[in-house]
Parts: C-alpha cells; structure tokens; sequence
C-alpha cells in the first residue's frame, strides 16, 4: 500500500482520520506532508489564514526557502473553509511566486482523497535496485497473462504495493484508485483474486 510521510506538526490536523486507502507515518520534516521522495506538500487553511491576515510567506512556509526551489513538485493544499474569493485569489499568488500547484478542497474528506489519488500516481524507483526488478519482473509475468493487464498497469501495480503478499490482500476500493485501472477493470482484477482453483462441480 501507497505511504504518505506526516510531518509532526500535522498530528492535530483531522484531515489525518480520512486517509484510507493510504498508510501514513510522522516524519521530521519541515513540511507538512511527503509523497513518495519527490513530491511535497504544504497546508493551508483559508480561514484560519484570513483570520490571522497572514498569508504564505517565508516565515510560515518552507517552499520560500531557497533549499526546496528546485523541488520540482510542490503542492499547496488549501481547505478552502470561508467564502470569500478574494483570499483565495492571494493562494492563487502565491503559488505563483513560488512555482507550487494549487489544489483546492472544501472538504478535509475532498483533499484526503486528492493526496491519495497523488500517492497512487507517484511511480516510487522500483527500477532503483536489482530486489525491485526482480519483483517487477515476476509481477509482470504473472499479470500480463491476465487478459486485459498491461506492462504499464504492472508498474503502476508496483508502485502501489511492496509485495505479491499485499497486492493479492488489495480491496476492490484500493485496486479501482491504481491509475489505468479504475471501477471496472479495478473490480475485474480484484475478482480474480477470489476465483477457486477448481470449479465446485470438479470438487464433487
């Protein structure tokens, strides 16, 4: 299963109860929440922002500091909880000055799914080490034999899980969320999982 690193600074933030088709840890870092080792995101309430006057800058918000300018992947997440547009307008700003895309929720439910949508689509190094490959390369044997299964739906197989042990353990809610799988070939494949061996009349 996709992880998702927590700075430790999050352990208040609720939106922590909705992560389900994700594991997540505490990690010490500057930020509020990692993906993968590339992808970094920071959040933000609005209301709260607008009620401090206090918008992003690089006294609240460590994609100012030079260190992560060459991060190639940075995500403002905003819990857009006020209806003002104007403050979402100065989101908008920042995220310009600062290179980071802007993902907007209303919801905490909303933007725990978004981050493990991301998580899904991160494609984690498993070319990385000789162990990797040879997991890939047994996990492409096995699954391209299933008709309709891909090379590319293998890596993204692989991205989401660490083992044939978990990935056969998925859900149909887990599988559907793999990018190129989705509802029906999600729920086709985590059939699969389930067929017997020996059709009963065999048994008989």
């Amino acid at each position: 299963m996709k992880k998702i690193a927590v700075s430790n600074s999050q352990a208040s933030n609720s939106i922590l109860s909705y992560f389900t088709l994700v594991e997540w840890k505490y990690d010490t870092m500057d930020l509020d929440f990692r993906i993968g080792q590339h992808t970094f995101v920071h959040f933000v309430s609005l209301s709260y922002s607008a009620a401090q006057n206090c918008y992003l800058s690089q006294h609240n918000c460590s994609f100012f500091s030079p260190d992560w300018a060459e991060t190639d992947h940075k995500i403002l997440l905003c819990y857009v909880d006020i209806e003002e547009e104007i403050h979402l307008e100065e989101m908008n700003k920042v995220c310009c000055q600062i290179g980071a895309s802007l993902i907007c929720g209303c919801t905490l439910a909303e933007l725990a799914r978004y981050l493990e949508t991301i998580a899904h689509y991160d494609i984690d190094d498993i070319f990385y080490s000789d162990e990797n490959l040879d997991w890939y390369n047994l996990t492409k044997e096995i699954f391209t034999s299933i008709r309709g299964v891909t090379k590319q739906d293998v890596i993204c197989l692989c991205s989401s899980t660490d083992s044939l042990r978990s990935l056969f353990t998925l859900s149909e809610q887990q599988t559907k969320i793999i990018p190129g799988f989705g509802v029906s070939k999600g729920k086709s494949l985590n059939a699969i999982f389930w067929i017997p061996f020996l059709e009963r009349s065999t048994l008989q």
